[in-house]
Protein backbone atom coordinates (compact mmCIF):
# COMPACT_ATOMS: atom_id res chain seq x y z
CA UNK A 1 0.00 0.00 0.00
CA UNK A 2 1.49 3.28 -0.79
CA UNK A 3 0.76 6.16 1.49
CA UNK A 4 0.71 9.76 0.65
CA UNK A 5 2.72 11.97 1.87
CA UNK A 6 0.36 13.37 4.35
CA UNK A 7 -0.28 9.71 5.62
CA UNK A 8 3.21 9.66 6.31
CA UNK A 9 4.06 12.93 8.03
CA UNK A 10 1.04 12.67 10.07
CA UNK A 11 2.54 9.40 11.14
CA UNK A 12 5.89 10.28 12.20
CA UNK A 13 4.08 13.33 13.99
CA UNK A 14 2.71 11.04 15.97
CA UNK A 15 5.35 8.68 16.74
CA UNK A 16 7.84 11.48 17.64
CA UNK A 17 4.34 13.21 20.08
CA UNK A 18 3.83 9.48 21.47
CA UNK A 19 7.58 9.40 22.14
CA UNK A 20 7.93 13.06 23.74
CA UNK A 21 4.91 11.98 26.27
CA UNK A 22 6.50 8.73 27.29
CA UNK A 23 9.02 10.82 27.90
CA UNK A 24 7.29 13.52 30.04
CA UNK A 25 5.26 10.79 31.60
CA UNK A 26 8.76 8.75 32.53
CA UNK A 27 10.27 12.05 34.20
CA UNK A 28 7.31 12.53 36.24
CA UNK A 29 7.76 8.95 37.34
CA UNK A 30 4.45 8.11 35.63
CA UNK A 31 5.85 4.67 34.02
CA UNK A 32 3.16 2.65 33.28
CA UNK A 33 1.84 5.79 31.40
CA UNK A 34 5.09 6.05 29.87
CA UNK A 35 5.07 2.75 28.94
CA UNK A 36 1.63 3.35 27.17
CA UNK A 37 2.72 6.31 25.45
CA UNK A 38 5.86 4.04 24.10
CA UNK A 39 3.66 1.33 23.49
CA UNK A 40 1.42 3.80 20.96
CA UNK A 41 4.74 4.49 19.29
CA UNK A 42 6.65 1.58 18.77
CA UNK A 43 2.94 0.84 17.02
CA UNK A 44 3.03 3.53 14.67
CA UNK A 45 6.80 3.08 13.86
CA UNK A 46 6.10 -0.68 12.82
CA UNK A 47 2.94 0.67 10.92
CA UNK A 48 4.63 3.11 9.26
CA UNK A 49 7.52 1.09 8.47
CA UNK A 50 5.46 -2.28 7.18
CA UNK A 51 2.87 0.18 5.07
CA UNK A 52 5.76 2.38 3.47
CA UNK A 53 7.16 1.34 0.01
CA UNK A 54 10.45 2.56 -1.47
CA UNK A 55 8.39 5.21 -3.78
CA UNK A 56 7.28 6.63 -0.53
CA UNK A 57 9.48 10.41 0.62
CA UNK A 58 10.42 8.26 3.49
CA UNK A 59 13.08 8.09 5.65
CA UNK A 60 13.04 3.75 6.86
CA UNK A 61 16.62 4.64 8.62
CA UNK A 62 15.31 7.00 10.72
CA UNK A 63 11.99 5.36 11.79
CA UNK A 64 14.30 2.70 12.88
CA UNK A 65 16.41 4.42 14.88
CA UNK A 66 13.43 5.93 16.33
CA UNK A 67 11.94 2.49 17.08
CA UNK A 68 14.91 1.42 18.82
CA UNK A 69 14.90 4.61 20.88
CA UNK A 70 11.56 4.12 22.04
CA UNK A 71 11.93 0.62 23.07
CA UNK A 72 14.95 1.55 24.76
CA UNK A 73 12.69 4.02 26.74
CA UNK A 74 10.40 1.00 27.15
CA UNK A 75 12.81 -0.99 29.09
CA UNK A 76 13.66 1.95 31.83
CA UNK A 77 9.71 2.42 32.22
CA UNK A 78 9.77 -1.60 32.41
CA UNK A 79 12.50 -1.99 34.41
CA UNK A 80 10.94 0.86 37.21
CA UNK A 81 7.99 -1.09 37.02
CA UNK A 82 9.91 -4.38 37.83
CA UNK A 83 8.87 -6.00 34.29
CA UNK A 84 12.43 -7.42 34.43
CA UNK A 85 11.79 -10.08 31.48
CA UNK A 86 9.88 -7.78 29.35
CA UNK A 87 12.36 -4.76 29.76
CA UNK A 88 15.10 -7.38 28.61
CA UNK A 89 13.13 -8.09 25.77
CA UNK A 90 13.62 -4.43 24.49
CA UNK A 91 16.75 -3.96 25.29
CA UNK A 92 18.16 -6.96 23.53
CA UNK A 93 16.16 -5.68 20.33
CA UNK A 94 18.08 -2.61 20.38
CA UNK A 95 21.25 -4.75 21.01
CA UNK A 96 20.40 -6.52 17.96
CA UNK A 97 20.26 -3.73 16.06
CA UNK A 98 23.33 -2.16 17.16
CA UNK A 99 23.43 -0.19 13.77
CA UNK A 100 19.94 1.19 13.45
CA UNK A 101 20.49 1.99 17.61
CA UNK A 102 23.81 4.21 17.27
CA UNK A 103 25.85 4.23 19.65
CA UNK A 104 24.19 6.36 22.32
CA UNK A 105 21.36 4.35 22.24
CA UNK A 106 22.87 1.37 22.32
CA UNK A 107 24.97 2.15 25.39
CA UNK A 108 21.94 2.87 27.39
CA UNK A 109 19.87 -0.28 26.05
CA UNK A 110 23.40 -2.31 27.17
CA UNK A 111 22.68 -0.33 30.43
CA UNK A 112 19.12 -1.05 30.86
CA UNK A 113 19.90 -4.59 30.04
CA UNK A 114 22.11 -4.77 33.20
CA UNK A 115 19.87 -2.99 35.40
CA UNK A 116 16.93 -5.70 34.02
CA UNK A 117 19.31 -8.52 34.99
CA UNK A 118 20.23 -7.38 38.17
CA UNK A 119 16.15 -7.34 38.70
CA UNK A 120 15.93 -10.95 38.01
CA UNK A 121 18.83 -11.48 40.79
CA UNK A 122 21.50 -12.46 37.19
CA UNK A 123 24.42 -10.62 39.20
CA UNK A 124 27.39 -12.40 37.01
CA UNK A 125 24.99 -11.71 33.85
CA UNK A 126 24.70 -7.69 34.72
CA UNK A 127 28.59 -7.32 34.83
Amino acid sequence: MMMSTDMLTDMLTDIDARKRAGNAAYDAELYMQATREYDAAIEACEACLKNATHDDDFDATGVRRTLCAVRCNRAAAKTKRKMFEEAMEDARYVIDRPLEAGPKVLCKALYRMSKALEGVGDAEGAE
